[in-house]
């Protein structure tokens, strides 16, 4: 008998999010676990009808990121309705750019809504997923990062006004990097998807006078999952690696 891998990915309406869902429902035996805003939106009804392989499903759970009471409202409904015992991997991809600013002109406001976003939310969400992660033989937390959260990296990026992100990013960084050393049992990576053509990348590209982003999302979720599917203790966990499986300085 075939042993279920299951997956929880968070912003699966569009984008990176409901690339990977889409690639992992392509795999047999995988429950993909998707979260949206809006359980009757046209995006999670089209993404309900992607024809999975044999032995997957997709469950769409309701979460708003911000919400601390959706990420509770979820796991239990996941464990008492749809027979999830443990979970696998969980991808944190749910994020949001705020305002392409530098540091000087950042308004607070929008810094806290980003650090909600992209800092708080997936803290929100490994708390809730803790318990079901430590049932699995093989736990895997994944952070959507971005190399503009990386401090070492500035001299390359600091040209591109994301304070905001980069900020919100770098936090969340540190707290994937305490989940390596603080559990012993969970890998706990940051990815760097790439410069990918999605909505939020294209409008960024946008802004610097680019036509679009640089990776298409095929190709960035395809690498992905590859990074995901050898991630082991020893080697990528507790490491910020780009699409292109290069370690990027924290």
């Amino acid at each position: 008998m075939s042993t279920t891998t299951n997956v929880l990915i968070t912003g699966v309406s569009r984008g990176l999010g409901r690339a990977l869902a889409e690639l992992y429902l392509s795999r047999p035996n995988h429950t993909v676990i998707g979260s949206v805003r809006d359980l009757s939106s046209l995006t999670a009804t089209t993404l309900r009808s992607t024809t999975p392989a044999p032995g997957s499903r997709l469950i769409l759970v309701k979460i708003e990121v911000t919400s601390p009471t959706d990420y509770t409202s979820a796991i239990t409904h996941l464990t008492t309705a749809e027979s999830i015992t443990h979970l696998d991997i969980v991808i944190a991809n749910a994020g949001i750019n705020g305002e392409l600013t530098t540091v000087a002109d950042t308004p607070i406001s929008d810094l806290k809504e980003v650090l909600d976003v992209n800092t708080v939310g997936p803290i929100l969400l490994f708390q809730a997923t803790l318990p079901l992660l430590l049932k699995s033989k093989n736990p895997k937390w994944i952070a959507m990062s971005t190399i503009s959260s990386s401090i070492g990296s500035l001299d390359q990026t600091a040209a591109f006004p994301t304070a905001s992100y980069g900020l919100s990013k770098a936090a969340f960084n540190f707290a994937t990097r305490s989940i390596h050393f603080q559990h012993e049992g969970i890998v706990a990576v940051a990815v760097h998807p790439g410069w990918v053509k999605t909505d939020m990348g294209n409008a960024s590209a946008k802004v610097f006078g680019l036509e679009s982003a640089a990776v298409e999302v095929e190709d960035s979720v395809r690498a992905v999952v590859g990074i995901i599917d050898k991630a082991t203790k020893e080697n990528e966990s507790g490491k910020l690696i780009g699409f292109d499986g290069n370690v990027i300085p924290w």
